[in-house]
């Protein structure tokens, strides 16, 4: 079906798509957007994991408790129901709408922390979260954290399936800053509810905040992890990656 189509040209149809629903058809879809999300939908068999009941995953909060324990002053982990979002609340995400909450954790702790974007200094409620059963998600997922766009265009190996992958993967990654519109969302939002309707219990996707080789994961049921327990952390340093200074940037450098 896609014989003679390169990996960028995969790419380019996901930003065509992303385009379309954030600024022009949204709720009423266009032919090429249906066209789109068949090709994704076509494809999803692929990418379809299993996780066992009982894998361990990691979520983060910023903030704690404080009590008084003997005259002193002491900070204690949120309790296990604030380490997961209240059903039919909560701000929109990558994946979820506004009211419609996801839960949204990590397979290492150093992610799950770095994906809250803490400053130096906070402490950190964290919790060790148990899948409650076995869980059928899709993986968006990349080898790693490389230049997603570089790979698409360089190698060979990835056809157009692979292509238009990659920059789903990317979409969910790569975080929107906290003072951008959050139309950003709705891409992956319309993504995460194809999956959904499609029977999948969740979305795993790299962490665009993350040196590590750990994994995001987006679990539609809230029910389908549970806290096992609580801990607290204290962040005591951020590292920063940048490009060289340079007095101007192409736009397209900025995605």
């Amino acid at each position: 079906m896609n014989t003679g189509l390169r990996a960028t040209d995969g790419w380019e149809d996901y930003e065509k798509f992303s385009l379309s629903v954030r600024d022009n058809l949204r709720y009423v879809r266009s032919v090429s957007t249906n066209a789109f999300l068949e090709k994704v939908r076509s494809t999803c068999v692929n990418r379809k994991r299993t996780i066992d009941e009982g894998s361990v995953f990691w979520r983060a909060q910023i903030g704690h408790n404080v009590t008084e324990e003997h005259g002193e002053t002491c900070s204690l982990p949120y309790e296990n129901d604030r380490m997961k979002p209240r059903p039919n609340l909560g701000n929109e995400n990558r994946a979820n709408p506004r009211g419609i909450p996801y839960l949204y954790m990590a397979t290492g702790l150093s992610t799950a922390i770095a994906e809250i974007r803490p400053w130096i200094g906070s402490v950190v409620s964290v919790a060790e979260m148990h899948a409650t059963r076995d869980l059928v998600v899709i993986d968006c997922s990349s080898a790693s954290n490389e230049n997603l766009f570089t790979r698409a265009l360089f190698d060979s190996t990835i056809d157009y399936n692979g292509g238009m992958w990659l920059a789903i993967n990317q979409a969910f990654a790569v975080p929107v800053n906290r003072d951008d519109d959050t139309r950003a969302y709705i891409p992956t939002q319309i993504l995460a509810e194809l999956f959904k309707c499609d029977g999948f219990d969740g979305i795993v996707y790299n962490s665009g905040l993350s040196k590590s080789r750990d994994f995001n994961i987006a679990i539609f049921n809230l029910d389908n992890a549970t806290v096992a327990s609580t801990s607290l952390c204290k962040v005591e340093s951020i590292d920063f990656t940048f490009t060289p200074p340079t007095h101007r940037m192409r736009h397209t450098e900025f995605r």
